[in-house]
């Protein structure tokens, strides 16, 4: 019994230890979320490897989601900006999936970029890897056979860039940088006076502050995704693939 109690005793005090770090932690987000912190840490992952040379060979576009999703889809925008930029560069479609299979969402790619003007001819798919460094490996291995050449420039979202221009480079890529998949802010002041729009008017007015209404969550959300993304290149530095 004195052993059932002292379990239970420590339990209860790792538990105690939990719950107090995740109020402190929670906290903690939701104070740098007042902070444009989360914005700078997101854009420097996305600005650290990010050049297009003069002259690119090679555009790869690196899967995100399904088709379609809004990481593939700006991906997919930065992809065709680039392709038109350089008419005789390669696009490589760098995205998990069944290539036989017209509703896949590598195929779905793929018929997007010729929709919007890109040659069949142009367009490698690479439907094998499975993340990052398998991407690499299976993108050297085509790079290899003569498929295409570099420079290379990988187009992924900002958080990912950094990673994935390390993982290419640390698999034999020498001429490798990025384009960061970023979205532009909506230029319109979206402010308003709630008094024009009737309701109940006793809660607190919210329609002037763009801080409050999107701002704050915008930032809440890039701390998730940039916290991830550090965790990603914490491991992928010890499993040596950077």
């Amino acid at each position: 019994m004195p052993k059932v109690k002292k379990i239970v005793a420590i339990t209860l005090k790792v538990f105690r230890v939990f719950i107090v770090s995740a109020g402190i932690l929670f906290t903690l987000m939701l104070l740098l979320a007042f902070t444009s912190l989360p914005f700078w840490m997101r854009y420097n992952l996305g600005k650290s490897k990010a050049w297009v040379p003069d002259n690119t060979k090679t555009i790869l576009l690196m899967g995100g989601g399904g088709f379609p999703s809004e990481s593939v889809l700006m991906r997919l925008h930065y992809t065709v900006e680039l392709a038109k930029e350089f008419p005789f560069a390669k696009i490589v479609v760098a995205i998990p999936g069944d290539t036989l299979n017209r509703v896949s969402t590598v195929c779905q790619v793929k018929y997007a970029l010729v929709e919007r003007g890109i040659g069949t001819s142009r367009i490698v798919l690479e439907p094998i890897g499975l993340n990052t460094r398998y991407q690499a490996i299976m993108a050297y291995k085509l790079y290899a056979e003569g498929k295409f050449r570099q420079p290379l420039v990988l187009v992924t979202s900002p958080e990912h860039l950094y990673r994935a221009v390390l993982t290419f480079r640390k698999v034999g890529f020498e001429d490798v940088t990025g384009q960061p998949s970023s979205e532009s802010m909506l230029e319109t002041d979206l402010r308003f006076d709630e008094n024009l729009l009737g309701g109940n008017t006793t809660l607190v007015e919210v329609g002037g502050s763009i801080p409050l209404r999107y701002r704050f969550w915008d930032y809440l959300k890039l701390e998730v995704v940039v916290a991830r993304e550090y965790l990603a290149i914490v491991y992928y530095k010890l499993k040596g693939w950077i």
